[in-house]
């Protein structure tokens, strides 16, 4: 800093051990909601009683300080850079190093996604593209606790200059929260039964719960006298009420509840209620004041940090949703270890070093290193990984028209645009695993046009503009004298359950494929929903071998997908491909052979598994 600088002398809310108190109740109902949820099973709304603290003591901090003429961007951010930082890089570091020890690379390029994202602080919309929060394959992502940190941290860098700019031109703060917070508020309780995974993570629709804190923090400075006569005279009825809506919130909420929605004021509200007590009520002097739940506050960020991972990491090694109680019960303690371990040795003699740009510096260059290295994981499919060997070859099967959420660049062309000898593919997901091996096989031969995307060409699709789209473009290739079109599809997404409706599927397939008067069509069986995880696990630790499983229901339905494209009569140029059989016998399905995976995931193809498709391709296309 320079000299100028060192001389603004800021100020900063008088610590209150009970606002310590109140982080150490979120922190540990978060870990106790992910470690125990059958005991915890609300313990998910810590994550919105830190909203509320951190929107309190952040707007604490802007409003004092513009008020006395002290505010500084430069020290504002600096200090969030210097609480943040450390704790994060340690964390993302110490995953980066793991993964490249023990994950494979498929495991490893989805923890480049995320440690990028973490790092860039916008894990909230890299979640939001892939899966809900309470998905079940949500467990597995290491990073996923991120999503919270990624809203706070694009409110401290939006919500200082909002403020700053109202006190400038003299607009009434308090006005400009209240409006923000109802516009934000009401999104999301209008948007929670259309889309709740994009209400849980998107920042408007969360940062309402922020906003509670910075109305309360507003309230506090002003000290209006109604707000003084409260506290005066009900600071005790206030921090029990307050405590009282957050125990509702633990004892009724679980995941199958509509959060956040109006259920999120049971902990926003009730976190409100304690910090606008005094710190001299009883309820803040005799519990959340007491030396061992302060403590627990004090180290809850790094806490919050570590004991994901840790669990994350245990569930895909056991490959079951809940690893052995004292297996959990071990990773809580090791990560309140972690947690003081990271407090002491890191965090705290990092806020003794004085202020300057190079410390300043030092960790933004750290965190944006990490965040390219992440990138880089993520791009390069997950760069070589090591242990027990050689590692595990999973090349993508992903389509190679789009970005990981399936919305960018479809319909699009590739292969030999020249060729006179158009071929079509579409479908859901499924059909995108077939892009990589047809480019690779067919590429130079044949022009390739893609219009596949989740849940689009379903029997009932989404609905939405994109697959409303994407069928309009399809149908204009009706009179461009199509070669060939490969259709394919999860069978069970699109909606078939027993014979009859594999029967229907199969005719309107091939009505719909009729359409565009292709030369050729082709019709795709589904791939075997399989146990990916558990094959990973047995091929890099062959001493605990152990029987994986495969959905039942995906193998009736390809068997009867077989039998039925068999008995009914199609015209001569309707073609059948059976992923099926190139994969399992009945009793059990082939993932790896060698050090080379036929899956990237339990419900998609590798570049190679797909390239097992290639030969029954080929032999159809080339008979005339």
């Amino acid at each position: 800093m320079t000299a100028n600088q060192k001389n603004i002398q800021t100020i900063h809310p008088k610590y209150r051990p009970d606002i310590d108190g109140l982080r150490a109740i979120a922190v540990l109902s978060v870990v106790g909601f992910h470690a125990f949820p059958d005991w915890v099973q609300g313990g998910f709304i810590g994550v919105d009683i830190f909203f509320v603290i951190s929107g309190y003591l952040i707007s604490t901090i802007i409003i004092e300080n513009l008020s006395q003429g002290c505010f500084s961007f430069v020290d504002f951010y600096y200090r969030r850079t210097s609480r943040i930082f450390p704790a994060l890089i340690a964390v993302l570091t110490s995953c980066v190093l793991f993964g490249w020890f023990f994950f494979t690379p498929i495991e490893f390029s989805q923890l480049g996604k995320h440690i990028s994202s973490g790092a860039g602080f916008v894990s909230n919309f890299t979640l939001w593209r892939e899966s809900g929060y309470f998905d079940a394959g949500s467990a597995k992502k290491v990073l996923l606790h991120l999503w919270s940190l990624g809203i706070e941290e694009q409110f401290y860098l939006l919500w200082p200059v909002l403020v700053w700019v109202a006190y400038k031109i003299r607009l009434n703060l308090f006005i400009v929260i209240l409006i923000s917070l109802v516009a934000s508020f009401s999104l999301n309780v209008t948007s929670i039964d259309r889309d709740p995974i994009s209400v849980f993570y998107h920042p408007g629709t969360r940062v309402w719960e922020l906003l509670i804190g910075a109305a309360l923090a507003y309230i506090n400075i002003k000290q209006s006298t109604f707000f003084v006569r409260l506290q005066k005279h009900h600071s005790n009825l206030l921090s029990i009420c307050g405590i009282f809506l957050i125990s509702i919130g633990f004892v009724f909420l679980n995941k199958d509840s509509q959060f956040p929605g109006w259920w999120a004021l049971l902990p926003t509200l009730g976190a409100a209620f304690v910090i606008a007590a005094k710190p001299t009520s009883w309820m803040s002097r005799n519990i959340l004041g007491q030396k061992l739940v302060v403590w627990f506050g004090l180290i809850s960020f790094p806490l919050y940090l570590w004991h994901w991972p840790l669990l994350s990491i245990s569930q895909t090694i056991y490959t079951v949703v809940l690893p052995p109680l004292f297996v959990r019960l071990a990773l809580v303690f090791l990560s309140v270890g972690l947690a003081w371990a990271t407090y002491s040795c890191i965090e705290k003699p990092l806020r003794k070093i004085e202020n300057s740009y190079k410390k300043f510096a030092s960790l933004i260059m750290l965190m944006a290193i990490i965040g390219i290295f992440g990138y880089a994981i993520f791009k390069l499919d997950g760069l070589p990984t090591r242990f027990n060997g050689d590692a595990l070859k999973i090349r993508f099967g992903e389509n190679i028209c789009h970005s990981a959420d399936g919305s960018a660049g479809i319909p699009c062309q590739f292969g030999n645009l020249n060729s006179d000898k158009t071929i079509l593919i579409y479908g859901d997901s499924i059909s995108g695993h077939l892009t990589n091996a047809l480019i690779e096989s067919l590429g130079s031969k044949y022009k390739f046009v893609f219009f596949g995307h989740t849940s689009c060409f379903l029997k009932k699709y989404d609905g939405s503009q994109h697959c409303e789209t994407l069928r309009n473009e399809l149908y204009k290739y009706r009179e461009k004298n199509v070669f060939a079109v490969i259709r394919s599809h999860s069978l069970s997404r699109y909606g078939a359950t027993d014979e009859r409706e594999i029967k229907e599927y199969l005719l309107s397939a091939v009505a719909e494929a009729e359409t565009l008067h292709p030369q050729k069509i082709i019709i795709s069986g589904d791939v075997e929903n399989i146990d990916a995880d558990c094959e990973f696990a047995n091929y890099y630790i062959p001493s605990r071998k152990k029987e994986c499983g495969f959905d039942r229901h995906s193998s009736d339905l390809n068997q009867t997908f077989f039998k039925v494209s068999k008995e009914l009569t199609f015209p001569k140029n309707v073609f059948f491909i059976y992923p099926y059989e190139k994969l399992c016998d009945g009793r059990s399905c082939q993932i790896i052979n060698d050090s080379t995976s036929y899956y990237y995931n339990g419900q998609h193809l590798s570049t190679d598994g797909a390239l097992l498709l290639i030969p029954d391709i080929v032999n159809i296309l080339g008979n005339q």
